[in-house]
């Protein structure tokens, strides 16, 4: 093998793993010609790598160790995939998210709102209670402060009496009745 080429797949290596470390940033050209092993061969970066033939880097990759890259992989032909892999599956796992319509459906709406109206029962209902148990254990409360909290304590149960927590009401089913004059 030239020493060209041993370079060429040394940079390919550095450059994969600068790219999924995060310190290497790939244009939207390249992440495209990460899409499968020949396609990343077809790959060219200036200044970095050219276009190597896929069975070279294969065979090379197959039969000897990548400079640079961990001595302990046996397979540095498995390593050189899985690496591309990776990249690709996080490329269009962020694409991925990135189209999703941030517009929330009206079945995501309807669920958010009974979600809040549930988490504020639960704030009126701790408070209400806290405030209750204040009232009738705390002993420095004058009885005019005591009067007024034990009174809005009442008004506000009443008016909020239904209060406990979000159950959803199901209308009940439709059934028929069966009835009418019997056949003679």
């Amino acid at each position: 093998m030239k020493a060209s080429t041993i370079e060429n797949i040394q940079k390919r290596h550095e450059w994969l793993n600068g790219v999924l470390n995060g310190t290497t940033r790939a244009s939207q050209l390249q992440q495209s010609k990460l899409t499968d092993m020949k396609s990343f061969c077809d790959l060219e970066i200036s200044n970095t790598f050219q276009k190597i033939s896929y069975n070279t880097l294969k065979k090379f990759c197959i039969s000897n160790r990548i400079p640079g890259a961990d001595p302990s992989i046996e397979n540095h032909w498995e390593l050189l995939l899985s690496l591309r892999e990776k990249i690709y599956t996080t490329f269009t796992t962020k694409t991925s998210t990135a189209y999703k319509s941030s517009k929330p459906t009206s079945n995501e709406k309807i669920n958010e709102a009974f979600n809040q109206a549930h988490l504020a029962a639960l704030a009126y209902l701790e408070l209400f209670q806290f405030v209750k148990k204040t009232t009738e254990s705390d002993v420095s409360l004058s009885d005019a402060t005591r009067q007024n909290l034990s009174n809005f304590l009442f008004e506000s149960s009443l008016k909020f009496e239904s209060v406990a927590s979000y159950t959803q009401h199901n209308p009940k089913p439709w059934s028929v009745i069966q009835g009418g004059k019997a056949d003679a």
